[in-house]
C-alpha cells in the first residue's frame, strides 16, 4: 500500500510551476527526466546561497529523496516548509521521506497536513486508507539484507609514540635520590603508516528486529620503534529492534590487540543501548557496557563498567550544523586485589560537533574530558594515582566523490597524573585517505 499511496500522491505534482529562474529550471528538467545525479550537481554548490528559498530547498530536497540521501531530503523539505507551510507538493515529498525512513507516526502527520489541502478524490481515499491502518503492523522488514565496507590508510606523525614522560629524572619520595628515567621509559616521537578496513552487515530478522554483524581492523606501523606499532581486530555481533522515533540494541564485543609483534590485550564484553528520536535531528542515547579485559601479564586482568548518557542535535540550516554531547561514569577494577593500585573509578564529559562549510567539505571538532581516581598508593611513590586528561581533537572530511574522501587530523592529549612518570602531553597530525564500498 505504501508504494501505491507514494505513486498517487505525485499526482499533485503533475502541474510543477515554470521557474523564471533558470537554474532552478535546468534543475527540474533533469528531475522530470530522472538525472537526480545532474541536478544535485547543479544545486548542490549554491546551497549556501539559497538555503531557505522554498523553490529551491524543494528541488533540491527532490534530488536528494532520490537519490536515498534521506537525511539531507529531510533538511531541505523541513527548510521549504518552515519558509512556505502552504506548500503541498514539499509537504508530499516530506511524507515520502518519512515513510522512506520508516518513521510512520511522522509520515501520517505530514498526511494529516495534506488531508486539509482538499486533493483529488482518489488520493483523498488513499490518504484516509493509510491515516486508518495500523502502522506497525504495515511495517514490513527490508527483505534485502544491507552491507557496508570501507578501507582507509594514511600518514601520521606522533610526538609520543609510548604516552610517556618527557623528564630524564624524577625524585621517589622512597628514595633520599633522583632517578634518571630509562632512555626507553622517556617520550618517544616518530612517524607512523596507519590504516583500517571495516565491514559492516545488517540482515532483517522479523518485522522490526534487524541482526547485525561489525568488524574492524586497526593498524598503526612506526617506522622507527616497531616495538609500539600495534594492530587491533573488534568483532561485534548484535540485535536491534527499530520502532518509530526510537531503538534497542544489545551486542556482544570481542576485541583482540597485538603490540610490538606479540599478544597485548584479549577483550569480550557486551553493549545495551537505548536512542530515542522525539524529531528528526534530535537523538538522545543511554548506554551500559561491561567489559573484561585480559593481558599478557595476568597481574593486569581486569573488569571494566561504564555508563553513560548522550543527546544529539542537527540542524536544518545554513552549514547543517551537528552538535553532540555526553556524560559518563565507570569502574576498572584488577582482579586481583593486591594490585588495586592499578583500579580506578572514572567520569567523563564529551562534547563536539560538524559544520558543512562547502557542499563536499566538512569541520569537525571533539573535546573529551576524564578524571580518574586509582585505588591504592602507587609503588615507589608513595601516594595515590590520580589523572585528568583533556583530549582534544579537529578534523577535516573532503569528499572527493562519492566514495573517496581525504580527512586530516590534529589530536592534542594532554594527560596531568600525580605520578610523574603518567604525567604526558601528546600531539598527533595524520593525514588519512578513505575508500567506502
Amino acid at each position: 500500500m505504501r508504494p501505491i499511496l507514494a505513486v498517487a500522491l505525485l499526482g499533485l505534482l503533475s502541474a510543477l510551476p515554470v521557474y523564471a529562474d533558470s537554474l532552478l529550471t535546468q534543475a527540474e528538467n533533469h528531475l522530470q527526466q530522472q538525472q537526480f545525479k545532474e541536478a544535485l550537481a547543479l544545486l548542490a554548490p549554491v546551497e549556501d546561497d539559497r538555503a531557505g528559498e522554498p523553490a529551491y530547498d524543494y528541488l533540491l530536497g527532490l534530488a536528494y529523496l532520490n537519490l536515498n540521501e534521506t537525511t539531507l531530503a529531510t533538511f531541505a523539505f523541513e527548510r521549504c516548509l518552515a519558509t512556505d507551510p502552504n506548500h503541498g507538493p514539499c509537504r508530499v515529498q516530506m511524507a515520502r521521506t518519512h515513510f522512506a525512513m520508516r518513521e510512520y507516526e511522522n509520515g501520517r502527520k505530514e498526511l494529516y497536513i495534506l488531508q486539509a489541502y482538499n486533493p483529488p478524490a482518489a488520493v483523498q481515499q488513499l490518504i484516509q486508507k493509510y491515516l486508518g491502518a495500523d502502522l506497525y503492523a504495515l511495517a514490513k522488514p527490508d527483505p534485502t539484507a544491507r552491507s557496508q565496507a570501507y578501507l582507509q590508510f594514511g600518514v601520521a606523525y606522533d610526538s609520543n609514540i609510548n604516552s610517556a614522560t618527557d623528564q630524564r629524572q624524577i625524585a621517589l619520595p622512597s628514595l633520599p635520590i633522583s632517578l634518571n628515567v630509562n632512555p626507553n621509559s622517556q617520550q618517544q616521537d616518530g612517524l607512523a603508516l596507519q590504516g583500517q578496513i571495516a565491514a559492516n552487515y545488517l540482515h532483517p530478522l522479523a518485522k522490526t528486529w534487524l541482526a547485525q554483524v561489525n568488524t574492524e581492523l586497526h593498524f598503526h606501523d612506526y617506522q622507527d620503534h616497531s616495538e609500539y606499532s600495534y594492530q587491533t581486530l573488534n568483532l561485534d555481533l548484535g540485535l536491534m529492534k527499530k520502532m518509530p522515533r526510537q531503538q534497542w540494541a544489545t551486542k556482544v564485543q570481542l576485541q583482540k590487540t597485538w603490540l610490538g609483534g606479540d599478544t597485548y590485550r584479549d577483550v569480550i564484553g557486551g553493549l545495551a543501548q537505548y536512542q530515542f528520536m522525539p524529531n528528526k535531528g534530535t537523538q538522545f542515547t543511554a548506554y551500559t557496557q561491561l567489559s573484561q579485559l585480559n593481558y599478557e601479564v595476568t597481574t593486569r586482568d581486569s573488569q571494566r563498567l561504564s555508563t553513560g548518557v548522550a543527546y544529539a542535535q542537527a540542524f536544518a540550516r545554513a552549514y547543517q550544523p551537528v552538535f553532540y554531547s555526553g556524560v559518563y561514569v565507570g569502574q576498572d577494577q584488577t582482579d586481583d586485589d593486591s594490585f588495586d593500585a592499578y583500579s580506578y573509578d572514572f567520569w567523563g564529559i564529551r562534547t563536539g560537533g560538524s559544520l558543512t562549510i562547502a557542499p563536499k567539505l566538512q569541520v569537525n571538532a571533539g573535546l573529551n574530558y576524564e578524571d580518574r581516581q586509582f585505588g591504592d598508593v602507587f609503588p615507589l611513590f608513595q601516594q595515590t594515582r590520580e589523572d585528568q586528561e583533556l583530549n582534544l581533537n579537529i578534523g577535516m572530511t573532503w569528499q572527493l566523490n562519492e566514495a573517496t574522501r581525504v580527512q586530516p587530523n590534529y589530536s592534542l592529549i594532554r594527560n596531568q597524573s600525580t605520578i610523574v612518570l603518567t604525567d604526558y602531553e601528546r600531539h598527533i597530525v595524520a593525514v588519512d585517505i578513505r575508500f567506502d564500498f
